[in-house]
């Protein structure tokens, strides 16, 4: 169990000399969002906050803030279609940046962070998530 104000979690960190590198660069790339992904969610995920959101839960193992501040989830699960979607276009962009051929394993939805909300610095499975994606959809900022 993690201790409150925790900012780092090393459950993983052991496995990092395992891992094996899959892109040339720093292990990360930022980029915008490309057409077949803007298609499939901007519309959508603005209906979707609107009669899909539901409260997160609890997210085992300590890696958010949650159960102090609550996280709300849209459950692709739900739109197998726009699932769907998204999994083709990450496999593509994930298959183009690390020039492997990849597996899907695991989506987990939108996930919607309040104020106060975190997700703290963390070494993913490498078993399960090897390369993935953070996307963001949609943000709401001070002026």
């Amino acid at each position: 169990k993690h201790r409150e104000f925790k900012t780092v979690d090393e459950s993983y960190v052991s496995q990092i000399p395992q891992i094996p590198r899959v892109t040339d660069g720093p292990g990360y790339a930022k980029m915008s969002f490309t057409q077949p992904l803007h298609d499939a969610l901007t519309d959508w995920y603005q209906e979707r906050r609107n009669d899909s959101m539901k409260p997160h839960g609890v997210i085992p193992g300590g890696y958010t803030n949650n159960d102090k501040v609550l996280i709300d989830k849209v459950n692709l699960d739900e739109f197998p279609a726009t699932h769907r979607a998204i999994v083709r276009e990450l496999r593509e962009i994930l298959q183009w940046w690390t020039g492997l051929r990849l597996k899907h394993t695991s989506t987990f939805g939108i996930r919607v962070y309040r104020r106060g909300s975190m997700l703290i610095d963390h070494v993913d499975r490498m078993d399960t998530h090897l390369a993935s994606a953070v996307i963001q959809v949609d943000q709401k900022v001070d002026e």
